[in-house]
């Protein structure tokens, strides 16, 4: 019972470990929505980055400044570092945490 008890308590740290704050795609919308930025937020190739969408919104008083869009997502205690314009429209925004 011991090595079982031992093994998932392994299995759970490692887990852990592995999370990365950018895999919490829901929680950076939620930010966004919750200050009425009219940007989506999807994956980007880089480890520690996002990608930013305008989108539009029935909202009249919604923020479309890309800069305040890249702080809200922004995973806790992470900074942005760097903006990249896209092909398509959007931003890569690359953080540092």
């Amino acid at each position: 019972m011991r090595r079982v008890s031992a093994l998932a308590a392994l299995v759970l740290l490692a887990s852990c470990a592995t999370h990365s704050p950018f895999d919490d795609l829901a929680g950076a919308q939620q930010r966004l929505d919750q200050n009425n930025i009219a940007f989506a937020v999807s994956h980007a190739d880089a480890p520690h980055a996002f990608v930013l969408r305008a989108r539009p919104s029935s909202a009249a008083n919604a923020n479309t400044d890309v800069n305040v869009a890249a702080i809200t997502a922004a995973p806790q205690n992470c900074t942005v570092t760097r903006m990249l314009r896209q092909p398509d429209g959007g931003y890569r925004v690359d953080y540092s945490c």
